[in-house]
């Protein structure tokens, strides 16, 4: 039972990984973390802010996973998925 539970599990992450994309962010790109908790309608004002940052991008981890840090340095425990996140520009 245990094995076939192993090989769905290797054929998910495979079709998983065949659709995903490689993001353009590079270590040391500033970004910006999108606020999954509030994202339902109802959970935040319309004036309240769905985006967290600025980070920056410590190292990529896989194809979309990316080890963020704030700009005073301190490393955020969780990776992050690559669709959470987004550049942040500034002048």
């Amino acid at each position: 039972m245990e094995a076939r539970l192993s090989d769905y599990q290797q054929k998910m992450k495979l079709l998983f990984d065949k659709k995903a994309k490689d993001k353009p962010q590079q270590p040391r790109d500033l970004v910006l973390r999108w606020d999954v908790r509030q994202e339902d309608k109802g959970k935040h004002g319309k004036f309240d802010p769905l985006w967290f940052g600025p980070f920056r991008i410590v190292e990529g981890r896989g194809k979309n996973t990316f080890l963020l840090e704030k700009l005073d340095g301190e490393l955020l425990e969780l990776q992050v998925n690559g669709k959470f996140l987004k550049f942040y520009f500034h002048n």
